[in-house]
């Protein structure tokens, strides 16, 4: 499961890096990018806690 978070947060994190570090402003692909690492990592949470309890 960590492995899947990692993944999944690197888009978000690299974008959020990117624009605090470098002033990079998010295109269509990057927005899309970050979307979809939320989505993904907010349909982790009801999985996991239907497996080891709620989470946190």
């Amino acid at each position: 499961m960590a492995t899947v978070v990692t993944l999944g947060s690197a888009p978000v994190l690299a974008t959020v890096g990117a624009r605090l570090a470098l002033g990079e402003r998010t295109g269509a692909a990057g927005t899309a990018a970050v979307a979809s690492g939320v989505t993904g990592l907010g349909l982790c949470c009801p999985t996991v806690s239907a497996w080891h309890g709620p989470c946190s």
